[in-house]
């Protein structure tokens, strides 16, 4: 005579083949949705954003790419199927400031010119004259005194930088086993350009290690009737410096509980900062949000990058 099984071991039986071909077909339907859903993003930044020639003449596209011709093809915003070339930027941003021993953000209104995997480091260890990288303005008096021709394109700058230097290189600072020369991680530029014809803005991100363009991504953004995405960062300094009194203007980025960070807005191709109206910024001179709160909701990538991010 047969015995009957208890219930704990009827509950504990594997799943039946229908419930099996439900599952698989739950799968199937979810992973086939994806799939329609990546394809309509890439397909839709084809079919609802027009490709534009924005002519940049020889020089400034062979100073931003390295390579020749007088224009460049770029899609106009809004584009989605830009999303995933800035999303591989940032994720590649992030891991690279993972790695570095320094972030120095440099503003300018030129293109930038110094992009090599090293800087010479003419100093002893015990030297007098050695400088102390402790901020982006340190940063850039040294790049001065060993490239000379930095003195033009960079701009002195605390916190943040002025409407006349809308662009920005990013320096990693990594390690190196030569004792006479300081380590480059990658440098990060992003550019905005006035375009005459047609009418607006072109927005360029690269990325470059030791001299070779690495990453980028690009788009137009038309004219309108709101403000750019500028600044492209800011720069705060750690608490510690409010013992010593410089004035509104500079005292109210001394907000940073340790190190020092940056706050860094990265081109959106889905999103023109032009025509999205500008949020009011704060009126208050001791509030740092005065020099950036308009720019609340023209970006969806806005990082937020230590300044030594070891320490």
């Amino acid at each position: 005579m047969a015995t009957a099984l208890p219930n704990s071991f009827r509950k504990a039986r594997g799943f039946t083949f229908v419930e099996m071909l439900a599952a698989i077909s739950i799968s199937a339907l979810f992973l086939g949705t994806s799939a329609l859903a990546m394809y309509a993003i890439t397909q839709n930044g084809k079919h609802f954003s027009s490709n534009l020639t924005i002519p940049l003449g020889e020089a400034t596209k062979t100073a931003l790419y390295g390579v020749g011709g007088e224009s460049i093809r770029t899609p106009s915003c809004p584009n989605p199927g830009r999303l995933p070339f800035v999303l591989e930027m940032r994720d590649q941003f992030l891991e690279d400031v993972a790695m570095s021993e320094g972030v120095y953000c440099l503003a300018r209104s030129t293109p930038g010119t110094l992009r090599s995997d090293s800087l010479s480091w003419p100093y002893e260890i015990t030297s007098a004259d050695r400088p102390s990288l402790d901020t982006p303005e340190a940063f850039r008096l040294f790049l001065t005194e060993v490239d000379p021709t930095a003195a033009a394109v960079f701009s002195s700058v605390r916190n943040a930088p002025p409407t006349s230097a809308p662009n920005t290189s990013i320096f990693l600072v990594g390690s190196t086993d030569q004792s006479d020369q300081l380590g480059i991680l990658a440098v990060y530029e992003i550019d905005y350009l006035p375009i005459a014809k047609p009418t607006g803005v072109f927005a360029t991100v690269r990325r470059f290690k030791a001299d070779t363009l690495t990453h980028y991504y690009d788009v137009f953004y038309p004219e309108g009737p709101s403000d750019p995405l500028l600044p492209t960062f800011i720069t705060f300094e750690s608490e510690s410096r409010q013992f010593v009194t410089e004035g509104n203007s500079i005292d109210r980025f001394k907000i940073a509980p340790r190190s020092p960070f940056y706050l860094i807005w990265f081109p959106d191709p889905t999103l023109n900062p032009f025509q999205i109206p500008s949020t009011p910024s704060p009126t208050d001179p001791s509030d740092p949000r005065s020099s950036y709160g308009h720019l609340v909701g023209k970006t969806s990538f806005l990082v937020v990058a230590p300044m030594f991010p070891n320490l």
